[in-house]
């Protein structure tokens, strides 16, 4: 009888421990090595570790890998999705790299009599070219005391960190207006160009919005729904919740002040498995805030050998693209001018 191992770690600890091992022993062998006699020879880190080393790993001469076990990789691709607006809205998911065709209207449909024929009449399609893997990243310093800390405590700070990061970078960049795009490096963001109602209609008078009013969903930053949350709409606040039957979502990726109304029907999305690498020979630039884009007068900071300071950085990064299919599917409306 075929057995398994059970990890009964919190979801995605999985994937931050193989990259936590990677930092702190990046040879081969010795990475597996020190899996097995921190978490256990059976554990599902040191098995995916093994997985790695096998055959599942890329390595460069910064001693970096790739961690590629799907299984604990989808664990914390889930939290990543379940902090991003990308994820919590019900996007049209694609793959990557594959024509499609889109239907932007609902097939013809009819009754008919014994003998009769169904009525037909042109189906409204719309072609989306194929999603290219654009990639997104961040990278956290940690040092090496945290690392070898092994408390659970210490191996949540650094998944949380890396959760957090993906999913930010990731809402920015869907929902700045200001994120027109750029050709094979980032898409732009599906505010961006976004059509918008007069003020001086009704509120939900949208009548220049194209997608399923039903199956639409509403944009805010959380200070603008906390705002609006009251005696008239109970049911909105800092979290997001319910206005006038809509579902609401919050992300401080949105601009404060406005709020989006999308059909996540129309907005195609492709996304693939997070990777980690982990690497103590870099050099970065420790400072509060970057100074690399700054005016001639800042004057740039000193960077700093991870090696040195006994230090560790670790980059996670994922696939992601998306298309709004329909522009006039997504609207953005200024909240103020409606006195919200």
């Amino acid at each position: 009888m075929m057995r398994g191992t059970v990890s009964i770690a919190p979801r995605g600890l999985d994937f931050t421990r193989r990259a936590i091992a990677t930092a702190l022993r990046p040879g081969i062998g010795e990475c597996e090595r020190y899996a097995e006699s921190r978490w256990g020879h059976t554990s599902r880190t040191a098995r995916i570790t093994k997985a790695a080393i096998a055959g599942l790993t890329t390595q460069t001469s910064a001693g970096s890998e790739m961690v590629s076990d799907e299984g604990a990789a989808a664990e914390f691709f889930q939290l990543v999705l379940a902090k991003s607006v990308v994820g919590r809205l019900p996007l049209r998911r694609v793959p990557f790299r594959t024509r499609m065709l889109l239907m932007l209207e609902s097939p013809p449909v009819a009754w008919r009599d014994e003998g009769g024929s169904y009525r037909t009449s042109p189906i409204k399609l719309a072609s989306l070219s194929g999603l290219e893997r654009l990639d997104v990243g961040t990278m956290l310093v940690a040092s090496r005391e945290l690392l070898e800390d092994q408390s659970v405590d210490s191996e949540l700070i650094i998944r949380d960190q890396l959760v957090k990061a993906l999913s930010s970078a990731v809402d920015q960049a869907f929902l700045d207006p200001s994120n027109s795009g750029s050709a094979g490096v980032r898409p732009a963001s599906v505010t961006n160009g976004a059509s918008t109602d007069s003020p001086s209609e009704n509120l939900f008078e949208w009548d220049s919005f194209q997608g399923d009013i039903q199956n639409s969903w509403i944009v805010m930053h959380p200070l603008q729904a906390a705002r609006m949350s009251g005696a008239e709409r109970p049911d909105i606040g800092a979290n997001g919740g319910t206005w006038s039957g809509f579902r609401v979502i919050t992300s401080t990726a949105h601009p404060d002040g406005s709020f989006t109304l999308i059909d996540p029907d129309y907005v195609a999305l492709a996304l693939g498995n997070p990777e980690v690498r982990a690497s103590e020979e870099a050099t970065v630039e420790l400072v509060d805030s970057s100074s690399m884009a700054s005016g001639s007068s800042v004057a740039a900071a000193s960077m700093t050998s991870m090696f040195q300071v006994n230090a560790v950085s670790i980059i996670g990064s994922l696939n992601a693209n998306w298309a709004v299919v329909r522009p006039e599917a997504v609207q953005t409306h200024d909240a103020t001018a409606f006195g919200l």
